[in-house]
């Protein structure tokens, strides 16, 4: 465990977790608010230091994803030359250091907030209280070209999306299952984490639906995982 981080009286927060599971990044409420980095080395997590600029900023920085080989990061930011309070932005490690953030534009960014990036197979999700939200936040995907560009956001609809906030989607690597939070009727706190498993072939159950993302599969249901 991060005993480092939760001995202290910070306030500390996940923020991203590579896939390789040696890497961990967190939120710290100090300074407008900072992203953290910390490894997982010789049985033990390293003492959390922060994110280098042009990441971090004298604004605030919530949420991250960094992509398993390391080139390039997804991050929220509330820095001038955005389209809202907070956007998205992405930068590429090259020559040793992060390149200055891109805004990846108005097929992911809108007027409103944007949160939780999460990125796999040149599809990026995240959540928004844009676009086409039926409340609050929710999950949207993008797909990136070719050309590097990203198609405008698709809501992946219901049962994963709800009139409350949906965020911190993360799909599994075979697309069989995501997790997420909501605080949607039926949560026990004020948010909770639900798994959602998708099948091949629809199962005859009530909440089995048509998801309208590329999982090429079908919502056969969604399970809270809190106790």
């Amino acid at each position: 465990m991060l005993e480092n981080l939760v001995k202290t009286k910070r306030h500390y927060a996940t923020s991203g977790f590579q896939p390789r599971g040696n890497f961990y990044i967190v939120y710290k409420g100090e300074k407008g608010g900072d992203l953290m980095a910390t490894k997982f080395v010789n049985g033990a997590w390293t003492e959390p230091t922060p994110l280098p600029e042009p990441i971090n900023s004298d604004y605030w920085e919530t949420s991250a994803y960094i992509v398993p080989d390391g080139s390039m990061i997804f991050f929220v930011s509330d820095r001038p030359g955005g389209y809202g309070s907070r956007d998205i932005w992405v930068a590429y490690f090259k020559d040793n250091k992060w390149s200055n953030p891109e805004n990846p534009g108005p097929s992911i960014n809108t007027t409103f907030d944007e949160e939780s990036p999460f990125f796999l197979n040149d599809t990026l999700f995240f959540a928004s209280k844009g676009h086409n939200s039926t409340g609050g936040y929710d999950i949207f995907f993008s797909i990136r070209g070719e050309d590097g560009a990203f198609a405008p956001a698709v809501n992946v609809g219901p049962p994963i999306n709800s009139p409350q906030d949906e965020a911190h989607f993360v799909l599994s690597a075979d697309r069989t299952y995501a997790l997420f939070t909501s605080n949607r009727q039926g949560t026990k706190g004020s948010y909770d984490i639900f798994i959602a498993y998708f099948k091949k072939y629809e199962i005859p159950q009530v909440v089995a639906i048509q998801t309208n993302f590329p999982l090429s599969a079908k919502t056969s249901r969604i399970t809270i995982i809190n106790t």
